[in-house]
């Protein structure tokens, strides 16, 4: 798990082409999880590719600090064309991440969104009705549910 004070050891990073981040394991909370993606792609300006695989079990951590967090720290990813998420299921925190990449993306071209198992398909129909809604800053962005 990378956050934090670790993202500074990692500007090395700037020229990544694909960002993988895989389970954060049982001991992680989602909040840390998607505030090092969040970190990580900060340090990746010219990142890309983004591959995020939520997982669970998790904890959720401080929910509404990760959102404040991700709101705050927006930033333009100018660069990034492709997104997969996989594991989805809608949380505030996980909409404020992807709020976030497709609101600050203006080269993104396709956003994939895989949600969990466990959802039914009226939480799965609303959820990506909210999600079909998200503004974007590329015209040609296309969110893809699965």
């Amino acid at each position: 798990m990378i956050g934090g004070d670790h993202a500074v050891k990692f500007r090395k990073l700037r020229n990544l082409k694909h960002l993988n981040l895989k389970h954060p394991g049982r001991d992680a909370t989602l909040s840390a999880y998607v505030w090092s993606a969040n970190e990580l792609m900060s340090v990746s300006p010219g990142l890309p590719e983004l591959t995020i695989n939520i997982g669970k079990p998790h904890k959720s951590g401080e929910v509404g600090l990760g959102v404040m967090a991700i709101d705050r720290r927006r930033r333009i990813r100018p660069e990034l064309k492709r997104v997969k998420v996989n594991q989805f299921d809608g949380t505030r925190l996980e909409m404020a991440f992807v709020r976030s990449i497709v609101g600050a993306s203006p080269a993104l071209d396709k956003m994939e969104i895989e949600f969990s198992a466990g959802h039914g398909i009226e939480d799965q129909w609303s959820i990506s009705q909210e999600l079909l809604h998200l503004t974007r800053a590329s015209p040609t962005a296309r969110i893809t549910i699965k």
